[in-house]
């Protein structure tokens, strides 16, 4: 189960917010993954200090242009 929020902004892209993920006991502890801007360096550095993994050439769809600068 999860509960998220898709956010609008005037001047920006619509950012899709988790607020709480749950999961059945069968599938914890089985990893988890995230997607960011490839110039999103903050973030990449965040998780590179997390002990992430950063994969190379994923590909992401999204719908409605939600991609779209």
């Amino acid at each position: 189960m999860a509960l998220s929020v898709i956010m609008l902004h005037s001047d920006k892209q619509p950012v899709l917010f988790f607020n709480e993920v749950g999961g059945n006991d069968e599938m914890r502890l089985k990893g988890i993954w995230l997607v960011t801007e490839i110039d999103n360096i903050e973030a990449r550095a965040l998780y590179k200090k997390l002990a992430a993994r950063e994969t190379k050439d994923i590909v992401v769809y999204d719908w409605d242009g939600a991609m779209d600068d």
